[in-house]
């Protein structure tokens, strides 16, 4: 973050009409004033130490402080406005450091400091560049007299209540002169802006929310990260040099203030390109499969999430060492379309599929496919709960007790026409579509948030689920919501926003090129002991959809 500092004289220099200009071009303004106002409100701190110390006689009738008063009593005497300083400084601190923080949490990358007493304060060792507005002594004393009709004693008396303007001059990074016309203040202010908004330094950048950020999780993570390698692998100095590359190259990428989305630092950056594709992808390439017929819908939505809906269980995680990512994906389609046809959300077993479906083409925590897992769940006669089979991330044997006992059946499934974001939108507004994408780029691996529009190929590598698509506010660049299985701590909560309506046919990342989803379920007796059965038929004992 920027932080320029902006002072001048307490009066009559200009200096407040400079603090409006930045507002007024959307510059956020900490103004000093306003702090010292509310740190003198009735009953505060500031407000105790000042009645303590000048007496009630200082207060209105209401109980606040009379601040002309005050003024009047400080403004002549040098010791009592430095007692007073002394009594609110702190108090003022903490409130310009609050409201900085404010805007830093907001992502402000340039604010203003408005402080009439900066040098004196000591605040100019927070800011930079520092702006000075100058004027000269006499129009400054012609312009106060003028505006306050006050007398040229009092007027002086003011003015010389703090450092002249001619020292602050010397400690300026940029002077405004202001002896002239409101229109020479503008046109030197239009010069002054082009300074303060150039891109951040790289200083300015870690003291940025993005670069502390960055900077503080880049900390965090490699902490806990060699933690976990030195108990496993030993080779430290092996995983720290890995780090160092990746956070260098997220804090590159960042830099670029032009990007519609950000990158940070996550559990994947002490991983080489080759072992994060062994442990966080899984979806084994095969040749695309034949496009099938797809129903016609007409008026679509221009917009869906179904996780506003329901139909969206908690995201979910597949570990470090297992390559589960389509038994994820078709479980969290399944899901979806479960709920949409019953009114039920269940969260089901993936571990049931990495355990029991085996002996064909999906090889559990080596890899697999989510049209083939549906294959699976048809041949199976359904799939259990996630409670009844809890994920371990870890190959095992299938547990066919736990497995018998099955919660939710599909009778059929289909694949989207190949290389058609059309048809995938319309298979997204009925339910959530499993699909497979190319995450091989370093720009998918450490997502931060945003609408992504990364350089991905069509290597099918990583099967996801499309919950929904929207457009995004402001630059109209349209998306898909896409769920992943690599928990909360990646992307916006375990969910990544990527670019729709790509020129490409295959979309972006080839998110079009292989899509599936399950159709026709039921919903067992298991599921139904769950519903209240008072006015349903009695001998009915499944749901077919």
């Amino acid at each position: 973050m920027r932080i320029v500092g902006l002072t001048g004289g307490m009066i009559s220099s200009g200096k407040s009409t400079v603090s409006n200009l930045f507002k007024a071009n959307d510059i956020p303004v900490v103004d000093t004033d306003l702090v010292a106002r509310d740190v003198l409100k009735r009953g505060t701190g500031g407000w105790k130490k000042v009645v303590a110390t000048f007496g009630e006689d200082v207060l209105l009738a209401n109980g606040e402080v009379d601040r002309p008063k005050l003024d009047q009593i400080v403004i002549s005497d040098h010791d009592k406005r430095q007692l007073l300083n002394r009594l609110l400084a702190p108090y003022i601190s903490t409130g310009i450091f609050m409201e900085i923080i404010k805007l830093w949490i907001k992502g402000c990358k340039v604010i203003v400091l408005d402080v009439p007493l900066l040098f004196e304060a000591k605040m100019d060792k927070w800011t930079k560049p520092i702006i000075v507005v100058w004027v000269d002594p006499e129009i400054q004393l012609q312009r106060l007299t003028a505006r306050d009709r006050t007398s040229e004693e009092d007027a002086k008396n003011r003015i010389n209540a703090q450092m002249p303007l001619d020292i602050k001059r010397t400690k300026a990074d940029i002077v405004i002169d202001n002896n002239g016309s409101l229109l020479d203040l503008n046109e030197q202010f239009r010069k002054v802006l082009s300074k303060v908004t150039k891109p951040l330094t790289w200083t300015e950048f870690w003291l940025s929310r993005q670069g502390a950020l960055s900077a503080l999780v880049s900390v965090i993570s490699w902490e806990s990260l060699s933690k976990d390698y030195i108990k496993d692998n030993m080779d430290k100095e092996k995983r720290q040099e890995i780090f160092k590359k990746n956070t260098d190259y997220i804090k590159e990428f960042n830099m670029d203030r032009n990007r519609p989305y950000k990158l940070k630092v996550n559990k994947f950056a002490d991983l080489n390109k080759e072992e994060f594709h062994a442990s966080h992808t899984g979806d084994r390439r095969l040749s695309i499969p034949r496009s099938v017929s797809y129903d016609k819908y007409q008026n679509l939505p221009d917009s869906i999430d179904w996780r506003n809906k329901g139909a969206v269980t908690p995201i979910k995680t597949q570990g470090k060492y297992c390559g589960s990512c389509w038994a994820f994906s078709a479980v969290a389609a399944m899901e979806g379309f479960i709920k949409i046809s019953t009114g039920k959300l269940i969260s089901l077993s993936v571990q049931e599929l990495i355990d029991c479906d085996k002996g064909g083409a999906n090889r559990g925590c080596n890899g697999g496919y989510s049209d083939h897992a549906f294959r699976f769940i048809i041949h199976n006669k359904g799939l259990t709960t996630e409670s009844n089979y809890p994920y371990n991330g870890t190959d095992g044997t299938c547990n066919k007790k736990k497995a018998a006992s099955h919660a939710a059946k599909i009778s059929y499934f289909k694949q989207v026409p190949v290389n058609n974001e059309a048809a995938l939108l319309k298979a997204v507004a009925q339910q959530p579509v499993s699909v497979v994408i190319d995450a091989s780029c370093s720009e998918f691996k450490y997502y931060e948030s945003g609408v992504f529009t990364g350089n991905c190929g069509t290597k099918l590598v990583h099967a996801v689920t499309v919950v929904g698509y929207g457009t995004e506010n402001g630059t109209g660049t349209k998306y898909w919501i896409v769920k992943n299985s690599w928990g909360t701590g990646w992307g916006e909560n375990g969910y990544m926003r990527i670019q729709r309506d790509v020129d490409a046919p295959e979309g972006l990342c080839g998110i079009a090129m292989k899509a599936s989803y399950p159709t026709a379920i039921m919903i067992l007796v298991v599921i139904l002991a769950l519903i209240d059965v008072k006015d349903r038929n009695p001998s009915r004992n499944s749901i077919t959809n």
